[in-house]
């Protein structure tokens, strides 16, 4: 990606997809199409969830980090992506610190052993979904049965129903469950094949 490709994005204006894979090795650009969210889903996202500067918002795995480059340098939120898969989250922090990206950061580890009251906006782009048997894996390096994913729904749908007044989810190709009651749909849009959707806490 060049630095005017990367002005571009800081300046609000997106850019296509191979465009900015390009700071991704081959063998990681190769997984874009069906893994890592695409450059406008990603711009939308953030502008909701990181309306008001400072927010800070929580992409449950990150995979490369496509979603948190693109949303620090579209809005003024604090992105934070936590991914299984050590390899990924590593090349996710070189890539933000090749480019001078701030306000975001990397984890690698388990969403759920995170402390989620950080935070008041979450990215879910079917996070859970490698864990079914018919969905495209990205490599083996990670234990995958459906009764983790039927797990990880349930515990997900929880938090959600704990989550405080005003809190934010957008969800792209789904998260596999429902949203519990108080959750108001803000917005629903089909992007790139898939359907982005807003979400706002309502009612406790």
């Amino acid at each position: 990606m060049s630095r005017t490709l990367l002005r571009s994005l800081r300046e609000g204006t997106a850019i296509e997809d191979r465009d900015f894979d390009e700071v991704y090795p081959k063998w990681a650009r190769s997984h874009s199409k069906i893994h890592w969210t695409p450059v406008e889903v990603a711009m939308r996202a953030a502008g909701f969830l990181a309306e008001d500067a400072g927010a800070r918002v929580l992409d449950v795995g990150s995979g490369v980090g496509k979603f948190c480059l693109v949303g620090a340098l579209t809005s003024h939120g604090v992105f934070t992506g936590v991914e299984l898969r050590p390899q990924l989250a590593a090349l996710s922090t070189e890539v933000a610190r090749r480019y001078s990206v701030k306000r975001c950061e990397f984890i690698a580890g388990d969403a759920f052993d995170l402390d989620w009251s950080a935070f008041s906006g979450f990215y879910l782009y079917n996070p859970f979904a490698e864990h079914l048997p018919d969905c495209p894996v990205i490599d083996d390096e990670i234990s995958r049965t459906p009764d983790r994913f039927h797990r990880y729904v349930a515990e997900l749908e929880r938090r959600m129903d704990a989550m405080p007044l005003g809190a934010r989810i957008a969800t792209y190709h789904g998260f596999g469950g429902r949203f519990p009651v108080g959750w108001t749909p803000i917005t629903s849009m089909r992007l790139h094949g898939g359907s982005l959707g807003l979400w706002q806490k309502s009612m406790l």
